[in-house]
């Protein structure tokens, strides 16, 4: 079903972007559910099913945030995914390097804290590395994973985009996010509602979201960007019209110097033609 395929892109996310972490959070959500199971059977079943809806809600809200103001947030989110991406990096040079204790903590956060400081300062950076996360992921759920041949071209087609994402960073932003926003929104409202294995309505509900998502964002991208031009067009005309300025009053003084060597002129020829009647 698409929830299947929407819980599938968000597991290979995760997994592209903090694989070895993942395993400390399993180990935390089996503990929970390990004490909901050692409940009554009523009990569990009502409280999963809670737990359940509280994460669907929070899932649409994340969705309902992407799909419609993703160019606004996305500084925040690449910081998220930086720090998320790094402190995956992190516990891969734990496990190679064999570290334990504090030295492991403090490397996995070293690299969680370095990498989403890169990811907010070189904001390119952290596009790359947030659409190489979502792409990755979509391209892994529609792929055959166990044929090596397709991975490899995912992972050319899923690095092609990273880079034109990276490249025409706005335009590209709010499509990647209108879509994966709209299809996490989209699934998870119908699944709220139980109608869940409607796949073609989920699919319709999360196109039309997607759609909807880039009209608004590009019209609130295009609003921004003509403030910014009228803010330049007025400096524009304050800089010409300073210079208009500058250049009158030089004209003035020049007519000032020019008048005045006139009536020099003037005074010298006087002297002169005083001097003359004298002699």
């Amino acid at each position: 079903t698409i929830l299947k395929r929407k819980e599938r892109v968000i597991i290979n996310f995760l997994i592209i972007i903090q694989e070895g972490s993942m395993n400390d959070l399993l180990n935390v959500m089996g503990k929970v559910t390990g004490t909901i199971g050692g409940a009554d059977g009523p009990t569990a079943v009502f409280v999963a099913g809670k737990m359940g809806q509280v994460s669907i809600v929070i899932s649409i809200v994340i969705g309902l945030l992407l799909c419609f103001l993703g160019l606004k947030i996305m500084k925040a989110l690449v910081t998220l995914v930086g720090f998320v991406a790094g402190a995956g990096i992190g516990v891969g040079i734990t496990q190679i390097a064999g570290l334990e204790g504090i030295i492991n903590v403090l490397v996995i956060f070293g690299c969680a804290f370095l990498l989403a400081a890169l990811s907010y300062f070189v904001y390119r950076l952290g596009i790359f590395i947030t659409a190489f996360g979502i792409i990755g992921s979509i391209t892994l759920t529609i792929i055959d994973t166990s044929i090596n041949l397709q991975l490899l071209i995912a992972l050319g087609v899923t690095l092609l985009l990273a880079v034109l994402a990276m490249i025409f960073m706005e335009p590209a932003v709010i499509i990647i996010t209108a879509l994966a926003g709209g299809f996490l929104a989209g699934t998870d409202i119908l699944a709220l509602a139980g109608f869940s294995e409607h796949m073609f309505i989920s699919l319709g509900i999360s196109i039309l979201l997607a759609v909807l998502g880039m009209v608004v964002q590009f019209m609130m991208h295009s609003r921004k960007v003509g403030k910014k031009e009228k803010l330049y067009s007025k400096k524009v005309k304050e800089k010409d019209s300073m210079e208009s300025e500058v250049e009158k009053a030089r004209m003035l003084l020049d007519d000032d110097f020019d008048d005045k060597q006139d009536d020099e002129s003037d005074d010298f020829e006087v002297i002169e033609e005083d001097l003359e009647k004298d002699e």
